[in-house]
């Protein structure tokens, strides 16, 4: 039986929870969207989004009142690419569980189904590339800013390139002399770079798959 305390808490919590779970909704819909127009993504599961197989059920099910505040995203690249985007994000937090007023993710391979092995993971639709996401009250804006400036740093990187051969230290050196990216910036967008065969540099890739696979 509740107590007295968490009886009022929980009486007060269901007041708000109509507003709440309308705000999460609408910012998880955009959210989806966004992912689905990502060139870093494979796919995005959101019951909300026209290409989902579940849209006509949901629509009937949920009575078009929004579709829930979560969402899962495939992101090529793998558990390299999840690390990247865990590190660098600042407002969405990486949680073991998920639920609350504030955006965050998990990430299941290592988490919820991490007594699994790769073949059994993808048995059930998971890749080393997908994370879950709880989406917040927080301004719509605010979440999109954050999963883009992620990117930012690659973006930026890709139109100082002029030639498509230069080595890992001719790219950093170029870089740092542009005084957009802090040290850890860098190391992503270096890895990025090398990613998309923009450096060609042997000993950087040697160290970069080390680095992949610890």
């Amino acid at each position: 039986n509740l107590g007295a305390t968490e009886s009022w808490l929980l009486a007060r919590s269901l007041r708000t929870l109509p507003l709440r779970v309308k705000k999460m909704s609408e910012n998880a819909l955009v959210l989806a969207k966004f992912f689905e127009g990502h060139p870093k993504v494979e796919k995005v599961y959101y019951p909300g989004l026209e290409s989902s197989p579940n849209k006509i059920l949901a629509d009937n099910q949920f009575e078009r009142n929004g579709y829930g505040g979560m969402l899962s995203v495939n992101f090529n690249g793998g558990m390299a690419e999840i690390n990247k985007l865990i590190k660098d994000l600042k407002i969405v937090r990486f949680v073991p569980t998920l639920a609350g007023v504030g955006t965050t993710l998990t990430y299941p391979p290592r988490a919820s189904h991490r007594d699994l092995n790769k073949e059994e993971l993808t048995a059930i639709g998971i890749t080393m590339g997908q994370i879950r996401i709880s989406v917040g009250l927080e301004e719509i804006e605010d979440i999109l800013k954050d999963f883009e400036q992620v990117s930012r740093a690659y973006n930026k990187a890709l139109k100082l390139l002029t030639v498509k051969d230069y080595t890992y230290n001719q790219m950093k050196k170029k870089l740092m002399d542009s005084g957009d990216y802090d040290d850890t910036q860098l190391d992503a967008t270096l890895e990025l770079l090398q990613e998309k065969n923009l450096i060609n540099d042997e000993a950087y890739t040697l160290n970069y798959l080390k680095r992949c696979t610890r």
